[in-house]
């Protein structure tokens, strides 16, 4: 190894590692060209004689090349109006349902009703039907034909008034 390259603080066990870490975040800046001349050329010369310094700014340059890339990927035109259609389409599903809820539960509702009303008639006319002597005989005192005329009552209640 040459003298120069012996000299350099890279290269000195524990020094080596925090001078690494520093050019490592100079680096990351002398990618993106934000370095005055002076520590640009203090990186140049690390990256000289560090290897793994060296290799970072590779990968460096690397991400920041793919980073760019990124930015100039063209968007495809067609993507809102598919979104927007998809969200049409769950939108009008689950409105279609929706707007069925109501009209079966009244139509649920309704059957119910007749039904319960059916069995309620049922109900009553077994009760009537168990109890129809006692309803002749309720409809005979009801019954106005059968019943003698009121003149008839004031007639007789008139003449045993007199006696």
């Amino acid at each position: 190894m040459s003298a120069s390259k012996l000299k350099h603080p890279c290269l000195n066990g524990k020094e080596k590692i925090m001078n690494c870490k520093k050019q490592r975040t100079d680096i990351l800046l002398y990618a993106e060209d934000l370095l005055d001349e002076n520590d640009r050329r203090d990186v140049e010369l690390h990256m000289e004689a560090c290897r793994d310094c060296r290799e970072f700014m590779v990968y460096v340059k690397k991400s920041l090349l793919a980073a760019e890339r990124e930015k100039n990927i063209e968007p495809n035109p067609f993507l809102a109006t598919r979104i927007m259609n998809a969200l049409e389409a769950k939108q009008h599903k689950g409105s279609t349902i929706r707007r069925w809820v109501p009209g079966f539960a009244f139509a649920i509702l309704f059957v119910a009703a007749v039904i319960g009303g059916i069995n309620l008639g049922k109900l009553y006319s077994r009760t009537i039907l168990s109890n129809k002597n006692e309803l002749q005989e309720e409809v005979s005192y009801i019954d106005d034909i059968e019943q003698e005329q009121i003149e008839n009552f004031f007639m007789t209640s008139n003449e045993t008034g007199n006696e």
